[in-house]
């Protein structure tokens, strides 16, 4: 925000006037991984003008004109490539109170608005933080948001897990789940351990029979088991 002037006016008629002018209003994003030309995400059209690279058109052009002035057209065209853009006032309010009427006049120039949809989550998260458990980024940002991990199963997610328990209990509510976004063949060394394959069971203690998956390896991946007992 750059400029910002305000005038207020109030007579003994009960008469109001504020003006309000903002002649550069602008927001940026300013995260290290943002491309130059999605930054400004709100701001005056004249501020792309500005920050448009030269072109070898231009650079040209304006050299034709320096060896010779005496076509028009060169001469045209050299005052255009080095013309500053017009300086235009981003926001203009006008506010006036009367005792039998009131008037709003509110006047924006030539804005450029730029609707990046990770830059808003990001805003909005920064405001309510609860927005990231919705959109799925803290689990992105932070592994141990990440639901899979917090329900207690195992995640192999790097090419070699080693066991670090003696024994080591699987069942449908503690899973062993191979999956990784950069990894094929995974591989799970036991260290000597065991792994007990245990059942689901009912209120009275009975084994329940259910079709749900202890380990659980992800699409074209391979899982690989070394040194390690199973019962």
């Amino acid at each position: 925000l750059e400029g910002l002037w305000v005038s207020y006016r109030t007579t003994s008629l009960w008469e109001t006037d504020i003006y309000v002018t903002i002649p550069k209003f602008s927001i940026v994003d300013i995260r290290p991984d943002a491309k130059q030309e999605m930054c400004l995400m709100l701001g005056s059209s004249s501020d792309i003008f500005r920050q448009r690279p030269y072109r070898d058109s231009d650079l040209s052009c304006a050299h034709s004109f320096s060896l010779s002035c005496d076509d028009p057209s060169k001469s045209a065209c050299a005052y255009v490539a080095n013309e500053d853009p017009p300086n235009l006032t981003m926001l203009l309010m006008d506010y006036k109170l009367r005792s039998s009427s009131q008037s709003f006049v509110f006047r924006i120039q030539q804005p450029r608005v730029l609707v990046v949809l990770d830059f808003l989550l990001a805003v909005g998260e920064f405001f309510v933080p609860a927005l990231g458990a919705i959109t799925g980024r803290d689990e992105i940002m932070h592994s141990h948001n990440d639901p899979i991990t917090q329900s207690g199963h195992i995640l192999l997610s790097t090419p070699l897990y080693q066991q670090t328990e003696d024994i080591v209990y699987l069942s449908p509510h503690r899973k062993l789940i191979a999956d990784g976004s950069d990894v094929d063949e995974f591989v799970y060394d036991g260290c000597g351990g065991t792994i007990c394959l245990t059942d689901e069971f009912d209120l009275n203690g009975d084994s329940m029979v259910t079709a749900h998956p202890i380990v659980i390896i992800g699409r074209g991946k391979k899982l690989r088991f070394k040194k390690v007992k199973f019962e």
